[in-house]
């Protein structure tokens, strides 16, 4: 292993690790949102502690990055202009019913997972430490989007309602491991990730398939092959974003990362 990150990849490097935490960024403030209008109120306080898990997580990446760039975590969390974000648009989008909540929770965490563990098996010491702090506390994620899988598809409604929301997000997660060839390549032979995104879009292709063979719901598997397969059409990594995202930076612009 080495003790940091090799001075050839750092800039691919870098502006990796800052999309990771974008994802966790937003992911956190948008499940946050659910606070006081979720389900159950034993509902609001696992979202809310979910929320706060990723928060934590886009910290430690931030962190990085900061000392790397000699500047501030807020700086890079908070101060940072809608082009400069990498974060996937599956995660800034508006959640406009539980069901959408928990399926894009489902969705990322699987992404959320295979990144964490490539970073965790490369060669770079310090990265690979950051993400076994991180996996720490991705069993209780995994753990509740299944649980949730389940009880929604358990009425008429909530199978329609699960249905949709694969449906619309797994169009909007076509960008997740929509990295550019030269940025994996750099990533892969500087040993920061043990696999490179295009491998592992192919297993998460492999995961939601079986999750949706398991389920009694009508979702074509083709629509799992299209978001990994599909060159997206608003590609978070490129620094494109929804409509809906400026709305999202003045939302979160008063703040500081440790008061969100």
């Amino acid at each position: 292993m080495t003790p940091s990150i090799p001075d050839d990849s750092r800039t691919e490097t870098l502006e990796f690790l800052l999309a990771i935490a974008d994802d966790e960024y937003f992911t956190g403030h948008r499940l946050g949102m659910w606070l006081a209008v979720s389900p159950t109120l034993e509902e609001d306080n696992a979202l809310t502690s979910i929320a706060q898990d990723e928060l934590g997580h886009a910290r430690l990446w931030y962190d990085v990055v900061a000392d790397e760039r000699s500047t501030t975590t807020d700086d890079l969390a908070i101060g940072r202009g809608h082009d400069d974000r990498r974060n996937s648009i599956l995660v800034e989008r508006e959640h406009h019913d539980f069901a959408d909540a928990i399926v894009r929770s489902y969705l990322y965490d699987r992404a959320e997972l295979l990144f964490l563990e490539s970073i965790r098996d490369g060669d770079v010491e310090a990265l690979a430490d950051t993400a076994s702090v991180a996996l720490n506390e991705e069993p209780f994620h995994r753990e509740h989007a299944a649980k949730w899988l389940e009880v929604l598809h358990a009425t008429d409604e909530g199978t329609e309602r699960l249905e949709r929301a694969f449906e619309t997000n797994l169009e909007a997660a076509s960008d997740l491991f929509a990295f550019e060839e030269s940025q994996q390549d750099a990533l892969v032979d500087a040993g920061v990730l043990a696999r490179s995104p295009d491998e592992l879009a192919e297993t998460w292709e492999t995961e939601v398939t079986k999750t949706l063979s398991e389920l009694p719901i009508d979702v074509d598997s083709q629509a799992v092959a299209d978001a990994v397969s599909n060159s997206p059409s608003t590609n978070g990594r490129r620094g494109e974003h929804t409509d809906e995202f400026p709305a999202v930076l003045e939302e979160m612009e008063p703040a500081t990362i440790d008061q969100i």
